[in-house]
């Protein structure tokens, strides 16, 4: 869940000319000094920033005040001068725009480090972004009252999904095993809303929730990990991390333990394991225990064709030839800064029944071409140097964008770490593009943030306004701790007024704050985003949209933290 930190106890302000970015063949080429962009100081002219952040999200289609709709309302200032959409405005440097070329223009920031067309695709490529309808909780689905993460992979004829701790009917979680699963359709149901709302809707029906064919306490079915004939439990702060299929199979990589170093369980759905169970595909069985340096903090995806020193003969399209995990060695910290590689022959199950988890790292590259290593301690970073609060990390191969898209960021509760984080907006989900699965990467870009999400989140201000706080705004209510904590980072302005977000108490009470809860009553606590996980299937190719030669809506859950939630949003992508 949302705490398992609990467990690890752009452009310059003064730009500085550089290589430029260009393009050969309509394919974006990294600056010359890629691998130092991360190392560059973000912005801090926050000022100037908080109005143009209002012009290019007031103006983003999915954002805009709706004639047609009139539910749909802005998130942010739509007073605010409407951004150039042929521009980096609003991302980096002064407002005034200069045309590069008859494809290309930016601002005079982007152009003083003459980089603008990779600025221009790279920071500024996300158009439209919207959360869409909730997924989870009591009002959809009463016997779930609240849940986080929710792991997808395709499995057959529908998307499997691995959520973290989860609560029942009662709110309250005394049990042994309390991660919850289900499935969505294959394919993206029609009916889904596609435009932002201006009160939180549910998508009743779309996610079918394993339960119990007779409830009895529990009231849905709980995902089961035996270890030869023992039982082990998955309880607080134990959860799926990421889970794959090999076409046959259903594999989960599992958490357990209350310290980062502890081993990984690589389990596989098997019935046999504890025959009589329903449903069935509840169960798994631990194959193999995995005691990882890099990958405590992973996400898998599957490939059509991998051949791992012919980078040629690639097809990362959707398969089940082999399987590449991304990996981080903490979800905060400077253990969590590097991304690390390794990839994994599939099946893991062979016909005469044994198990080859036996993962090769990547180790760099040799003439432009990958090398790997059997030891991880040969492993290099296909990202190092990333900011120290990554959250979960979702990475995925979106075809119709011919780009892997790395999702991650979003924020902690107060209670487990009040401190400004250095994200480049601090609570944003945030992206990076590369087109090889070991880089280069593009630039973290926050493309989701809290102000996008505010009809799904809970402010922390109370209902009642009390002295130096309106309902509404954006402080931490900490008991004894009554002074402003949230900082956005140097991408974006600082709000202490956040409309259109729930307010007073939540309905049901947030479960982790009920007496027996993981954290009683510490009373109220804003709403966050963390933990972003494609759904890859879903994917709407939007291929020569507006004369781009790679675009697509890409659709992804997210959990909120505040409601105990998680909810479907969407990004628009638009790339050359």
């Amino acid at each position: 869940m949302f705490a398992a930190l609990v467990l690890s106890a752009a452009c310059a302000t003064d730009p500085v000319p550089r290589a430029s970015g260009s393009r050969d063949a309509g394919r974006l080429l990294p600056s010359a000094d890629a691998a130092d962009t991360d190392s560059a100081p973000w912005p801090r002219s926050d000022a100037a920033l908080a109005s143009r952040d209002a012009a290019a999200d007031a103006h983003s289609p999915l954002l805009a005040a709706d004639a047609a709709t009139p539910a749909a309302q802005p998130v942010l200032d739509a007073g605010a001068p409407k951004a150039s959409t042929d521009s980096c405005f609003g991302r980096c440097g002064a407002p005034e725009l200069l045309a590069i070329g008859a494809d290309c223009a930016c601002d005079v920031g982007c152009h003083a480090r003459a980089d603008c067309c990779a600025d221009k695709h790279e920071l500024c490529s996300v158009s439209a972004r919207a959360p869409l309808c909730t997924l989870t909780g009591v009002a959809l689905d009463p016997a779930l009252c609240g849940t986080d993460l929710g792991w997808t992979f395709s499995h057959g004829d529908h998307v499997e999904v691995l959520y973290g701790d989860s609560y029942g009917a009662d709110c309250l979680d005394p049990y042994p095993n309390d991660d919850a699963q289900g499935t969505l359709p294959l394919a993206r149901p029609a009916e889904l809303p596609t435009r932002l709302p201006a009160q939180p809707v549910s998508c009743a029906g779309v996610l079918a929730l394993d339960k119990r064919p007779a409830p009895r306490g529990q009231t849905f079915a709980p995902i089961l990990l035996y270890e030869g004939e023992s039982a082990l439990s998955l309880y607080l702060l134990e959860t799926p991390l990421t889970g794959f299929s090999d076409g046959e199979h259903a594999y989960m990589i599992a958490r357990r333990g209350n310290n980062i170093a502890d081993p990984l369980y690589v389990s596989v759905r098997d019935p046999s394991a504890a025959p009589g169970v329903l449903p069935e595909r509840t169960v798994y069985r631990v194959e193999q225990t995995y005691t990882s340096q890099h990958f405590q903090n992973l996400s898998a995806a599957t490939v059509r064709h991998f051949v791992p020193d012919q980078p040629a003969q690639n097809d990362y399209g959707p398969g089940t030839h082999s399987v590449l995990l991304f990996g981080r060695g903490d979800f905060a910290g400077p253990r969590s800064r590097d991304v690390y590689l390794a990839q994994q022959r599939l099946p893991l199950r062979s016909s005469d029944g044994s198990f080859g988890w036996a993962p090769s790292y990547f180790a760099g590259l040799s003439a432009g071409k990958p090398t790997w290593s059997a030891a991880e301690a040969a492993a290099v970073p296909v990202l190092a140097n990333d900011f120290e609060r990554p959250m979960q990390t979702e990475v995925a191969w979106i075809p119709a964008l011919a780009r892997w898209v790395m999702l991650y960021g979003g924020d902690v509760a107060d209670w487990i770490d009040d401190a400004p984080s250095d994200q480049p907006r601090q609570g944003a989900i945030h992206m990076r593009l590369a087109e090889q699965p070991w880089g280069p990467w593009s630039r973290a870009t926050p493309v989701f943030w809290r102000e996008h999400a505010a009809a799904f989140l809970h402010c922390d201000a109370p209902a009642v306004v009390a002295a130096g706080n309106r309902a509404g705004c954006d402080r931490d209510e900490l008991p004894n701790d009554p002074a402003h904590s949230y900082a956005p980072g140097a991408w974006g302005p600082q709000l202490l007024d956040f409309t259109g977000c729930i307010g007073g108490d939540l309905t049901p009470s947030q479960p982790n704050f009920q007496n027996g809860g993981i954290v009683p009553c510490l009373g109220s606590q804003r709403g966050n985003l963390y933990a972003p996980s494609v759904i890859d299937s879903w994917t709407v190719d939007l291929a020569g949209d507006q004369g781009y030669g790679h675009a697509a809506t890409v659709y992804f859950m997210v959990s909120t933290w505040m409601p105990y939630q998680v909810i479907l949003a969407s990004l628009t992508v638009h790339l050359p």
